[in-house]
């Protein structure tokens, strides 16, 4: 299944550039590529890769015709999130358990509201974006949504308890959640699934969202949103991430030349480009400095990426799916995507 590239159209980009909120625009487009009423057909139909092999291409067409429409939306994951979908602000202002779901995507979102569904007194209350940290990893998440860099995630518990918060990490989508007093309001539960799967073997593929990720979500809600008790609870994201596979690449993400067609290099010349671009960014899709004059002029389009700062640092960044070797795991993040940056917000009532 190729990228569908008759999808790449004016009419999309005409329809992004009058939009109001743009991430807004986006995250409709998504979330209509990941239709709740498709993914529960498909698990009816045990056709779940089918479902989601669909919706990737779909994404990839859209992700594709705005990195060349100029990459404008990349300039919005920078800003600040907005103060009712920022971890830090919310936890503050109200009482709540925040879970974090290190590595949850929009794709999972269809699973999440099939659980809800499933759960006796439980109503969700609100379903929107929230945005990564950029580039979109982890530790840049704690350093700049949480103000907390130096620590890792197993060490947060003592700087949360002087904010008043109560902390819980959930090491494995197996573990089983600490008790959690209901006397307190204001709980930040991190859980390291999904991401913690990513280097298994099964995520080379793209087997591994229906074998791992699925059941485990399953899991979590079990093991950790059914011992949280009656209270508002927020489930969210650190980052999203790409899904490739080694079988479909052409499907997952384009190659340079498919963004600029206008280059149309030979085999040879495809070949030495993912060699030094791999060389430039060392298998990663970031580094954190500015690319060389020599390095710049070997980029036949600099439209793939972007050099930016945060926090008083200069990062340069792979825009998009914009992939440049095959092989390694399906699961990938660290760069400035659709499906790394923009990440679910999702607002339930359980009680």
């Amino acid at each position: 299944m190729a990228v569908p590239k008759d999808l790449w159209t004016p009419a999309i980009l005409d329809s992004y550039l009058a939009a109001p909120a743009p991430i807004e625009w986006v995250f409709g487009r998504l979330r209509q590529a990941f239709d709740d009423v498709r993914y529960r057909q498909a698990i009816q139909a045990n056709s779940i890769p089918a479902w989601l092999l669909n919706a990737e291409c779909e994404a990839a067409a859209l992700e594709m015709s705005l990195v060349a429409a100029g990459g404008m939306i990349y300039d919005e994951f920078l800003q600040p999130p907005p103060v009712d979908r920022d971890i830090g602000s919310v936890l503050q202002s109200s009482p709540c358990c925040v879970l974090l779901l290190d590595g949850l995507s929009l794709r999972e979102i269809p699973e999440i509201l099939d659980r809800a569904a499933q759960t006796p007194n439980c109503s969700v209350t609100r379903i929107t974006w929230a945005l990564a940290a950029t580039p979109a990893d982890t530790t840049h998440f704690r350093q700049q949504r949480l103000q907390m860099g130096g620590a890792n995630i197993t060490q947060l518990a003592t700087p949360m308890s002087q904010l008043g918060v109560t902390y819980r990490v959930q090491r494995s989508q197996v573990d089983i959640l600490e008790p959690v007093s209901p006397t307190d309001r204001k709980v930040f539960v991190w859980s390291q699934f999904p991401d913690a799967t990513f280097g298994d073997e099964s995520a080379k593929h793209l087997g591994h969202f229906t074998t791992t990720i699925v059941p485990g979500l399953r899991q979590v809600w079990n093991n950790v949103l059914m011992r949280l008790g009656k209270r508002r609870i927020i489930i969210t994201s650190d980052h999203g991430y790409l899904l490739r596979d080694r079988a479909a690449d052409s499907s997952l993400g384009p190659e340079l030349w498919e963004v600029c067609p206008a280059w149309n290099p030979s085999q040879a010349d495809q070949k030495t480009f993912r060699q030094r671009f791999n060389q430039i960014f060392g298998g990663g899709r970031f580094v954190d400095r500015e690319l060389t004059q020599d390095e710049l002029s070997e980029i036949p389009d600099r439209r793939i990426i972007k050099t930016f700062q945060k926090n008083y640092k200069t990062y340069t960044t792979v825009l998009g799916r914009f992939f440049w070797r095959a092989g390694g795991a399906a699961f990938d993040h660290d760069g400035l995507s659709l499906l790394e940056n923009i990440v679910p917000w999702i607002e339930l009532e359980i009680g």
